[in-house]
Order: structure tokens, then sequence, then C-alpha cells
């Protein structure tokens, strides 16, 4: 054997080894980003189907720690029935898909978003007032903006209770909506079958003040396949459901 084959052959082995490291962590962070992406598109979903709320996705390194941006289409306050006008909120939402309870720190972060856009403005890219906004608007020309921006952040996992705390405490309005994992079950409800995951959403007062008492939030059940329905968010106005109104584009 030459004397320089052994160290070849742990050159050889150490670069196997660091490109076989590389692909693995380029793979786990390939499945990362698809996870939020598709954690982001179920969130956008569930909004605007469950409450009534028009987004598109930011994404990139300018987002400026914003996923989502859009509005809220309600019920304007004191509006009559049935046929009342329309106003519509300004929101910012942030998206999280991790296993870990979600802490205060990140609901400190987009509290700090919501106070930098309120003293240097909206970023331009982030500005809905655009050819989809107004096509909105022409399907609902009575619509009225109001209010200041709301602050939405949808989490995989629970908030902790440091987290629910700081909300509660916060003069943003604030959305927190939990969106559990979607767990495949089977139709029929066996012994073993473990609990559907149960979400929840939690709104401080700061929000509530700014939707006025005709307007709340609910985590919803439908009554059918109990250990399967995990629920889902809804709108109230009234003491009645309400349907969606985004506008048709």
């Amino acid at each position: 054997m030459k004397p320089w084959s052994g160290s070849l052959e742990r050159v050889t082995l150490n670069l196997r080894a660091h490109q076989t490291a590389r692909f693995v962590a380029t793979a786990v962070s390939s499945s990362a980003v698809h996870k939020g992406n598709a954690f982001e598109e179920r969130a956008l979903l569930t909004l605007r189907d469950d409450l009534s709320m028009s987004l598109r996705r930011v994404g990139g390194k300018s987002d400026g720690g914003v996923d989502l941006t859009g509005w809220w289409w309600l019920p304007a306050l004191g509006a009559p029935s049935p046929m009342p006008r329309v106003r519509r909120i300004r929101l910012f939402c942030q998206c999280k898909a991790e296993k870990k309870k979600t802490s205060p720190h990140y609901v400190r972060e987009m509290e700090g978003v919501m106070h930098r856009f309120s003293v240097t403005g909206i970023p331009s890219h982030l500005d809905d007032e655009d050819a989809c906004s107004a096509e909105h608007r022409q399907n609902a020309p009575s619509s009225t903006s109001a209010g200041p921006p709301v602050a939405v952040f949808v989490s995989e996992s629970m908030f902790s209770k440091s987290a629910l705390l700081h909300v509660v405490s916060s003069p943003v309005p604030f959305v927190l909506l939990h969106l559990p994992p979607v767990e495949n079950h089977t139709d029929a409800d066996g012994p073993d079958e473990p609990p559907c995951p149960i979400g929840s959403v939690v709104f401080n007062p700061a929000l509530s003040r700014l939707l006025g008492e005709d307007a709340e939030i609910r985590w919803e059940f439908d009554g059918t396949h109990a250990t399967h329905n995990c629920g889902r968010p809804g709108m109230w106005w009234r003491g009645k459901k309400l349907q969606s109104w985004v506008p048709s584009r």
C-alpha cells in the first residue's frame, strides 16, 4: 500500500460524509418549507371560508414578519338587518407550523410588526389597495374601511399560557387561531381510536371593542362523528351564524 493511500481514503470518506450531511440538511430544510407552505395555504382557506377573510400570501425574505395580508369582511357596526352595509378591516397574519407550544416571543414579534406599521406606514408590497382589492370593492360597493389593522396568528400547535395572557393585555386587536394537524382517521369510530385534537380561537378585548357587541367568534362542532370532528372556527352576528362575506371576484 502506498503511504498516501490511507490519507486518500480518509479524505474520500470525509467528503462522502459531508455530502451526505449536506443532502440530509437540504432534504430537511425542503421538507420544512413544504410543510410551512402547506400550512399557510390551509390557514388561508380556513380564514376565508369560516371567518370571512380574504387574504393573499406574501412570503419571501422581505415579508416583514407577515405571511398573509388582506381584509376582513363584516357587517357594519349598527347596521340594520337583513341587508347591512359591509365594512372591511385590514388584516396581517403570521402562520407557524411547529410542534412546540407557541410562546409569547412570537406574539410580541407580531405585536412589534403592528406597532411598526402604525408608525412608519404599511409597506407597499403589503398594501392591498391594488387591482385585486379594487375588484373586491367593485363587487361590494357599499363597503367601508373601519378601525385599526388586526393581527391574526395561526398556529399548528397550542398557544402557551404566557402567550395567551400577553395577547389579552395587548392594545393591538388580536386573533389567535389554533389549527391542529390534520390526522388520517378511519370512517368508523373504534374503541381504540384516539380523539381528534381540538383547535381553538381566541380574541382579545381590543378586538372585541373593534368588532362591537353584535359580532363574535366561536369554535364550532357539527355534532357528527364526535371522535373525528375536530371542529372549526366560525363567525356569528347577532346570535346567528354568519356566512362568508368575502365579495366574489
